[in-house]
């Protein structure tokens, strides 16, 4: 469903649009799921039952004001993927 329009849409209009667009996609029981730590999602094992990959990847980049800008900017562009 796509909701086009020029300015910011009513109330009534986004409860409406909100309506109509059903339900999630996924179980009510992986809602919150990130929120846990990696290690008792680790344990648990529901997740990766169910399909899901944890990954759980940590690289030092370098230190310092220039590396912390760069890094910033490599997140809000997505370049990280």
């Amino acid at each position: 469903m796509v909701f086009l329009c020029w300015g910011r849409p009513s109330p009534q209009d986004q409860k409406a649009c909100i309506e109509k667009s059903g339900t999630f996609n996924y179980d009510d029981k992986y809602k919150g799921a990130t929120a846990k730590s990696l290690s008792s999602l680790e344990q648990d094992e529901g997740l990766s039952k169910d399909g899901f990959l944890l990954n759980n990847q940590r690289v030092l980049l370098g230190s310092g004001v220039e590396t912390f800008e760069k890094s910033k900017a490599a997140l809000k562009s997505w370049r990280y993927f």
